[in-house]
């Protein structure tokens, strides 16, 4: 069994319900194709949505010796090493605690609380409400200056 595969298999097995939407790549994803990235390769990914909007995605890389749990850039899927809203963090041991690790930190993020902050029906914020880390705004950062009109606490789910 390839490394990928032993290590998509562990996260299979510790994921928790609400860990269910994650993307996992299919064990022979990579077979055949060009060397991975720098990283490696992403191998476990989920967009979090709150308000059908994609608040942060983040992914798991796995380079055959160390796995890395970051963000990840929406489009290109790479990790997104100068982001503050989730700088990426790295596991090394066997290919079970990597996979484990990384399981349980998607998890946490997964679970982290979302609040958007209104200033008016088109300028909002939408951040972490356990630290205030900003997600993705609307409007220019003028038109959010000032508290907000209105902060509410907004289910996410997995994309």
């Amino acid at each position: 069994m390839p490394m990928e595969a032993a290590w998509i298999a562990v996260v299979r097995a510790a994921l928790p319900a609400d860990l269910k939407g994650l993307c996992l790549a299919p064990d022979d994803w990579y077979d055949g194709m060009d060397e991975s990235s720098a990283e490696g390769r992403c191998l476990a990914w989920f967009d979090l949505v709150a308000d059908e909007c994609v608040v942060l995605t983040v992914g798991a890389y796995f380079d055959g010796v160390r796995t890395t749990v970051g963000s990840l850039h929406n489009q290109l899927f790479s990790l997104e090493s100068n982001r503050p809203t989730f700088p990426p963090q790295t596991f090394t041991g066997s290919i079970t605690d990597q996979a484990v690790k990384a399981c349980d930190l998607l998890a946490a993020i997964r679970r982290r609380p979302v609040e958007r902050h209104d200033w008016s029906r088109t300028v909002h914020e939408y951040r972490f409400a356990d630290d205030g880390t900003g997600l993705v705004a609307s409007g220019s950062t003028a038109q959010r200056r000032g508290a907000p009109r209105q902060v509410t606490r907004i289910a996410t789910t997995l994309g």
